[in-house]
């Protein structure tokens, strides 16, 4: 493999990858990505020890020690944009030799955990519940742009793309088949199909009145879904590009969402601080028992 380009791997000053800001080093192999930088704090607050801290535009990273468990939380920001840049340089981190820009001999697996809002799409799945990801639907287009392999899902989806009227071309993703086994002692958990949207309003079947949307039965499609025995729960705006993407480039990969909105009985969390505290105290539960038990 010849040597990265400057112009695809590009670097700071100081070595760092170019978005992220952060040098191998300081990535841990446990790995937290969640959108909103304001939950940061709230994470960091309860390391044991915290090596390292960064910010570059909304990209905002945190690395420590809880207990036994050495992570790493960075800030996404919103939408598969901005997460094709954070898997790529958090893979290029540490299976890239950035001195030689070429690919370290022996491969590094990240094990990656989004925690994030979402809505649900059914009321099977309340607010202030959690879900927990089995398979994910994007109808973001990223993945339009990577060579994948063929999943279980994909003939499912297939089927789900006919029929659209402008083309819609959604992918199909699963979570981490490791992750998915922990999942089971967690009776909090729901599990289910994760759809993510390009956009929040039109994308997510919202009309404010002023554009027409294109998919006026959206959400009827989206509810009539299924796959594996699992139903549409909820929609949101990174986890098929965190799934489809980690599973590209050789990481495990999940996703657990708290539901501040119920899209079909149009009711909001009236409590939304401990929804998000409830999701970061059972995402760092997961993420133990995933360090104790990943091979």
């Amino acid at each position: 493999m010849a040597p990265l380009s400057p112009a695809d791997l590009i670097l700071n000053p100081d070595g760092s990858v170019y978005h992220l800001a952060l040098h191998p080093h300081e990535v841990a192999p446990y790995i937290l990505l969640t959108g909103d930088p304001g939950r940061l704090a709230g994470i960091q607050a309860r390391m044991d020890e915290v090596s390292c801290t960064r910010q570059h535009r909304e990209f905002g990273t945190v690395t420590g020690r809880i207990g036994d468990l050495r992570l790493t939380v960075i800030s996404t920001g919103i939408g598969t944009d901005n997460i094709d840049i954070v898997l790529n340089e958090l893979d290029a981190l540490v299976n890239v030799d950035l001195t030689t820009r070429t690919q370290h001999p022996h491969l590094t697996r990240l094990r990656i955990l989004r925690l994030g809002t979402c809505g649900s799409l059914d009321p099977q799945f309340p607010v202030d519940g959690l879900i927990f990801t089995r398979y994910a639907l994007g109808l973001d287009g990223l993945m339009g742009f990577y060579a994948r392999a063929q999943e279980a899902i994909d003939d499912a989806v297939a089927a789900f793309n006919q029929g659209f009227e402008p083309p819609l071309t959604a992918y199909g993703t699963s979570c981490s088949a490791e992750l998915a086994r922990l999942t089971a002692g967690y009776i909090s958990l729901k599990n289910g199909i994760t759809v993510t949207a390009s956009g929040f309003y039109g994308p997510q079947g919202r009309n404010l009145g002023r554009i027409a949307p294109a998919y006026p039965d959206l959400l009827h499609r989206l509810t009539s879904f299924r796959w594996d025995g699992y139903a549409v729960a909820n929609l949101e705006m990174e986890t098929a590009g965190i799934l489809a993407l980690s599973r590209a480039l050789g990481h495990e990969a999940g996703s657990l969402s708290v539901a501040l909105a119920n899209r079909r009985e149009g009711t909001f969390s009236q409590d939304v601080p401990a929804a998000v505290t409830h999701l970061i105290d059972t995402g760092l539960a997961l993420m133990a028992d995933w360090a104790r038990t990943a091979q």
